[in-house]
């Protein structure tokens, strides 16, 4: 066809050819497609058209015909028809598609649409809702708003069809709507079934190309030469799909796709990409899987297939000035793809299998957001990789690289018959470093994540890597370099280098090599940041904590030595980075699952840096049944581990299968019951007592897991004449601990005589046998078996008290028949919790961002220091708790003398401790689930007088009595203490000196939430308390007995059971009361005597104040008809009634006044003596509110916050209170007690002083005063000079020219001037002289 153009184009149109290896030729060329049509839907053509987007449409429905009742279909077959300035902006629901075609609801039908044209629409161009069996083939579809085709419905077939210039929604007519996440396709068939697509192209999309589900793998491909370019994503699939199990991506030609070729991010079980050719794309295939979730413990073997694809990374150097960025790419640029380090294009991803979908389109398409999957693999078979050769001005491209944002994990790729034309071999791989911006407290801590260091890659025909073998990280990267990426020898576990006898082991000993175990065939290839290694038989090892607080607790760095000694290698694994939404210092959320890599048939240790997972689970992936590698992994404390396989019990090679009792060892042959590494049993296993390892054996492919069983493990020396085992020593001690056989194993017995010579105890009292006894629930018989006995953690703490108790009351020895001399416990280890309970970080449980606060410590540094006085605290510990015989009870306390208080607690706090038979201190009295007993007791106590809290029990040897308390009134009290707990012992003590004890003093409180007044409002009104209609306030009183020893609530028994009634009045410091106090005034409460709780409020709810006010106080009394000595007054806050429609409170001020009394008067109870004050100022100076009082030193001063009406009521209240200072003003308070008022008032910071001998002058007067005055002063210094003049003359004075006057020397400055008065005052002036030779005069005037 010959294509004749009438003026040049705008824009480039390509027209190449790209010749593929086998001589098949990709063309490169601009779609021509014919618009014109001699039919035509056309929508109305006027000048806002544009604007409006409002243009023709056709709908083909059914609908129910209610004349017939029966259900009418539209059949429609359109050929050869135009459709221009169709469609309707913005409805595009299913259920109103406003399209310029459209079809709803037609179930099957025979409708076609075929070689039509659609152009310069305002919609999506063909919608298909509902309706199967549809053909849509050889139509033209050109500038749609929106998808060009969409299909929701079932078999349709969609066949050569061309589509070109879909417009995103978001920027269509100049809009910018960046919240528009909608990513319209020119095919948008993702939720399409069976759709047949064949011959299809998309020429130009401001998003997708197509958007789909895949097809059935199970089912043949009706899927075949459709193309896409001109667009951010060729092909798309992603979340939800129809196809769960596999899906398939074949038959599709992606160039020039601007971010992805192939993207798809999909929960499918896996995903075959199969029969495509990508051209010049950005990044050609990024391959994402989701789910099942780590957290859970969910795995799947789920993996990614591409297989039979051709990926070109340039097609010639002449196209390099093609690869420009499209106006709609700077659009949301986090939309963008992954580009290669030097901006290159790439060709493959590694496969990511990760738990979450990633937050896309909000966020990227390819960041993580979510933790690894435990399982995962790409396979790459007869894949070509063309023109990776650096064609574009020395650009890297790059033809497989790992994902430089998974810093989790990158799993396995396993390659065959990979080619390569045209491909530098620098640029056949590359693998990231690990991203450094990742180290901080809210994502890896304080070391590198392990994704980018453990990403391996297996190629079985040495296609890929030049032979076959393995592809192996640089795991070392940095290992002790760069500080900030926390990697290096001092990361190394402490139990990785010492040994047994605590001498530390050389790091070059035992480890001298870093990273991977690699033998000499490995090649370092620094362009890919890797090493090659021939025949290599590393594989990829997930370690797995089970515990549940996996995600809580940090377990690492985790030390993995290969080949432990003089070639061994050292491998530190951090894990998975934190993707809860908490700041680092507050809180951390780090899956404990590791990946690491391994080398079949090497020896490994493997070390905590925390305290091990109790619950273990290894995949040792892609390992076949003939690789395998042995195990060690060590264990602070000794325990019993179990080990399964495929969940099924795996027998320890020193037991017995039948009865499951513990083998005994050879002592020529230690590493006796050691698993070979040759050995064909899954998960084989022994653990070493006496080195703390569990050797396990790993081989493929099953699942290996290992369960710390929580048992005792019982060390007990005894003096015998038999055997052991020939003695029944063991039936009597299950009879005694009430256990059965399956509950007890022996592991070890070592006979004095029998132990090597320089082992031998020298003691003349050592016991005869050593032997070594675990207690505990027989392993199930499954992962999923609950076992057959119902042994719990209780149930052994009940055991381990009653071995210690037998041994320290002496009656083990009658009950075994031998004689026990001592025991030694190591207690079983609890089963882990989540100590959040469940409630992971989010911004409201951890928000809190501490970083550049100097000092503040991050949560894993906090978590490091607890793991670390743990680990400390255990080792103690890590050999038993050894138990001793007790001798004698003693009072470590001075003795209690004096007189105190009944009902309170005995100071200083009372110890007693014991000692064993050699006068040692006792550190155990009795296991700690179930500690000795110790009471307290009077000697000979007078009728009524007791103890309480008189029994406490023994805690890391000491008996505290830290609430022990007499009650009753005595003197010539004694104590005598006695363990009554267990009643087998007889110990007692008598605590030297005799003391007395008084009555308990009792305070009444009103309640601190109701002590505070009321606040001004923003008018200078009080805030209403409660005010009724007829304007009484109805303030609710808290009110309690308060204990003034410890300063709170008094205790059920400091009440004694007496029946406390609580009496409300209305306090009034004047002399006539302002107002009547109504309600329940009368209140009772009458604690439990028998220890029970009680709420120890008294609340007057209903109390009314009659008339408007300031500062009412009121009064409770409390009284008991039990004791009538007892009369507990309290005040309460002030209580402020005001109408609201009184006239605003306008004037603030501050009235102090002074107490002529000591401050030790009012010290311990300011805040009763500031309410009657404040009470009895009200109640003498009414027109001004009193409001605030604070107390200070200085005799006693008060400072009140005021407020009146008018400057003339404040003034008013001043002058009154003035005249009652002059006149000698005295407070009496509530008890009766004086206290006389200095004359003295600061009114607003200026003090006012009594004024006497005052006389009211003219202005003119005392202007006449004044001169006078000043006469005077000149007078007396002329006669003062001319005096000192004299004596100068007759030789007594030197120069008087020196003198100087100094005025004023008095300290305190004279009261201001009053206007209209004259009050006296003096001055005092020295004459000085500089030279020091006339000794200062002074005269006062």
């Amino acid at each position: 066809m010959t294509l004749t153009l009438n003026q040049s184009l705008q824009y480039e149109h390509l027209g190449i050819g790209f010749t593929m290896p086998d001589d098949s030729v990709a063309p490169l060329a601009a779609k021509v497609g014919l618009l014109s049509r001699n039919i035509r839907i056309e929508g109305e053509s006027y000048d806002d058209v544009i604007e409006e987007s409002f243009g023709a449409r056709v709908l083909a429905s059914s609908y129910n015909d209610r004349n017939t009742n029966t259900m009418k279909k539209a059949s429609v077959q359109l050929s050869n028809v135009e459709f221009r300035l169709a469609g309707q902006d913005g409805w595009s629901d299913a259920y109103d598609p406003r399209y310029a075609l459209a079809f709803v609801s037609l179930d099957d039908t025979d409708s076609s649409v075929v070689n039509c044209s659609f152009n310069h629409l305002f919609s999506p161009a063909i919608g298909i809702f509902y309706t199967n069996n549809l053909t849509v083939q050889g139509n033209v579809i050109m500038h749609t708003v929106g998808s060009g085709i969409i299909d929701e419905g079932v078999g349709n077939r969609l066949q050569d069809n061309l589509v070109s210039w879909v417009v995103f929604p978001g920027t269509y007519n100049g809009r910018e709507e960046p919240e528009n996440l909608s990513w319209d396709a020119g095919f948008r068939i993702h939720k399409a079934k069976s759709v047949t697509l064949t011959g299809n192209v998309v020429a130009g999309s401001e998003r997708l190309g197509f958007h789909i589900s895949g097809t059935d793998c199970a089912a043949p491909s009706n899927w075949a030469n459709n193309e896409a370019h001109g667009v951010l994503h060729g092909v798309h699939m992603f979340k939800k799909i129809t196809h769960k199990q596999c899906a398939k991506v074949s038959g599709f030609y992606v160039w020039r796709a601007y971010d992805f070729g192939i993207y798809f991010h999909v929960s499918s079980h896996s995903v075959v990409v199969e029969d495509n050719l990508l051209v010049e794309n950005t990044l050609a295939l990024l391959p994402m899987l989701y789910e099942p979730s780590p957290v859970s413990h969910q795995y799947a073997d789920k993996h990614i297939n591409v297989t039979n694809t051709r990926i070109v990374a340039v097609t010639s150097a002449e196209q390099c000035g093609a690869d420009t960025a499209p106006q709609i790419a700077s659009y949301r640029t986090q939309a963008r793809s992954p580009r290669a380090p030097d901006g290159g294009r790439t060709g493959l991803m590694w496969g990511q299998f990760i738990a979450s979908p990633v937050g896309a389109p909000l966020k990227t398409w390819y960041n993580p957001m979510s933790y690894a999957a435990l399982r995962g693999t790409t396979y790459l078979r007869s894949i070509q990789l063309i023109n990776f050769a650096r064609l574009c001005g020395g650009r890297r491209d790059l033809a497989l690289t790992t994902l430089g944002s998974g810093d989790d994990a990158q799993h396995p790729v396993v390659s065959q018959d990979v080619s390569f034309t045209n491909v530098l071999e620098d640029d056949r791989l590359f693998l990231h470093e690990p991203d450094l911006a990742a180290v901080n407290p809210s994502d890896c801590v304080d070391m590198d994540c392990d994704g980018q260091k453990h990403a391996m890659l297996i190629d079985t025909d040495g296609s890929l890597i030049g032979s076959a073998g393995t592809l192996v990280p640089l795991a070392e990267f940095e290992f002790d370099g760069d500080e900030r990426r926390g990697v290096g020898y001092y990361r190394v576990p402490k139990s990785a280098v010492t040994r047994l006898d605590g001498s530390r082991i050389p790091y070059a000993e035992k480890m001298p090599n870093k990273g991977i175990w690699r033998d000499a065939d490995c090649t370092w290839r620094a362009p890919w940041r890797a090493y090659t290694c021939p025949g290599g038989q590393q594989r990829m090892l997930v370690l797995e904590s089970m515990d549940a607080d996996s995600e809580i607790r940090r377990v690492s760095p985790i030390a993995l030595i290969a080949d432990p000694g003089s070639a061994g290698f050292v491998d530190l694994l951090n894990g998975q980075q934190d993707h809860g939404w908490c700041f680092g210092y507050t809180c951390q959320e780090r899956l404990s699952t590791f990946y690491a890599v391994v080398a079949a048939s090497k020896p490994y240790e493997m070390h905590f840096t925390g305290t091990p997972p109790h619950h273990l689970r290894f995949h040792f992936l892609h390992a076949q049944p003939d690789q395998a590698i042995l195990l060690k992994i060590w264990y602070p404390k000794t325990q019993r581990y179990d080990v399964y396989y495929e969940g099924e019990f795996v027998y320890p090679t020193n037991t017995d299968p039948a009865t499951f009792d513990i083998l005994p060892p050879d002592p020529a042959n230690p590493d006796q019951f050691v698993p070979l590494i040759t050995s064909t049993t899954h998960g084989q296993n022994f653990f070493d007592r006496t080195t703390g390892f569990l050797h396990v054996l790993l081989r493929g492919p099953g699942i290996i897991e290992v369960r710390q069983q929580p048992i005792i493990v019982l060390k007990m020396g005894y003096v015998g004449e038999a055997e052991f085992f020939e003695s029944d020593v063991l039936p009597r001690l299950m009879d005694l601990l009430g256990i059965s056989p399956d509950q007890l194993r022996v592991p070890k017995v070592v006979r004095e005589d029998s132990a090597p010579a320089g082992r031998r105890r020298r003691d003349a009292e050592a016991p005869a046998v050593q032997v070594e006894i675990e207690i505990g629930q027989p392993p199930a018989n499954g992962t999923a078996d609950t076992g057959n006995s119902t042994a719990t953690l209780e149930d052994l703490e009940r055991v381990q008290a009653r071995v210690v108790d037998s041994f320290q009351t002496g009656q083990v020895d009658a009950a075994l028949g031998v004689q026990v001399q001592t025991i030694a416990m190591i207690d079983p280890v609890p089963v882990a919790t989540d100590p959040t309970g469940g409630v992971r970080a989010t911004n409201e449980t951890g928000d809190v961002d501490l970083s550049g606060v100097p000092g503040a410590k991050t949560f894993s540094e906090t978590q490091r220091e607890q793991e670390a006085e743990a680990a400390a605290a255990e080792a103690e510990v890590a050999d038993g708790v050894a138990y001793q015989r007790p001798a004698e009870l003693l009072i470590e306390s001075q003795p209690v003398r004096g007189v105190i208080e009944e009902l309170s607690q005995i100071m200083p706090l009372i110890k007693l401790y014991m000692k064993d038979t050699t006068g040692a201190r006792m550190s155990s009295v009795g296991h700690e689930s179930s500690p000795w007993q110790v009471e307290a007791e009077l000697v000979s106590p007078p009728a009524g007088v007791s103890l309480l809290h008189a029994r406490e029990p023994f805690r890391q040897g000491v008996a505290t009595f830290s609430r022990l308390a007499v009650s009753g009134v005595a003197s010539g009290l004694r104590l005598r203490f006695r363990v009554v707990q267990p009643a087998e012992v007889s110990f007692s003590a008598d605590m030297s000196g005799s003391f007395s004890t008084t009555k308990k003093r009792l305070e009444a409180r009103v309640a601190s939430d109701t002590r505070t007044g009321t606040d001004m409002d923003q008018k200078g009104r009080p805030a209403q308390v409660g005010a009724t209609s007829s304007e009484e306030s109805r303030p609710a009183i808290r009110v309690f007995i308060r204990d003034p020893v410890t300063r709170g609530p008094a205790a059920a028994e400091v009440l004694r059971g007496y029946t406390w009634r609580f009496r409300a009045d209305l306090y009034e410091a004047g002399s006539s009361p302002r107002a009547v106090l109504r309600g329940t005034r009368t209140r009772q409460l009458t604690p439990p005597d028998n220890g029970a709780t009680f709420d120890p409020y008294v609340v007057f709810d209903d109390l009314t104040i009659s008339e408007n006010g300031f500062y009412y106080v009121l009064r409770i009394t409390v009284t008991t008809a039990d004791d009538a000595s007892y009369r507990l007054v309290a005040l309460s806050g002030p209580i402020h009634v005001r109408s609201a429609q009184a006239a605003p409170l306008a004037q603030p001020h501050n009235i102090g006044v002074r107490f002529l009394s000591d401050y030790s008067a009012v010290a311990g109870r300011e805040e009763q003596f500031s309410e009657e004050v404040a009470s009895w100022l009200q109640s003498r100076y009414g027109k001004t509110a009193w409001l605030r009082i604070r107390l200070s030193r200085g005799s006693i001063k008060a400072n009140v916050d005021t407020r009146a009406t008018s400057a003339a009521d404040h003034d008013a209240t001043v002058d009154q209170l003035q005249a009652d200072l002059d006149a000698g003003l005295t407070m009496t308070d509530s008890a009766g007690r004086s206290y006389p008022l200095a004359d003295t008032l600061l009114v607003d910071g200026v003090e006012r002083k009594r004024q006497t001998d005052e006389a009211v002058l003219p202005v003119w007067a005392i202007a006449v005063m004044a001169a006078l005055g000043a006469l005077l002063l000149i007078c007396l210094i002329f006669c003062f000079c001319h005096f000192y003049k004299n004596r100068d003359r007759k030789g007594k004075v030197g120069d008087v020219n020196h003198m100087a006057f100094k005025v004023p020397i008095n300290t305190v400055p004279p009261p201001p001037f009053t206007p209209g008065h004259v009050s006296s005052f003096s001055i005092r002036m020295s004459i000085v002289d500089p030279n020091n030779k006339v000794s200062p005069s002074v005269i006062q005037v």
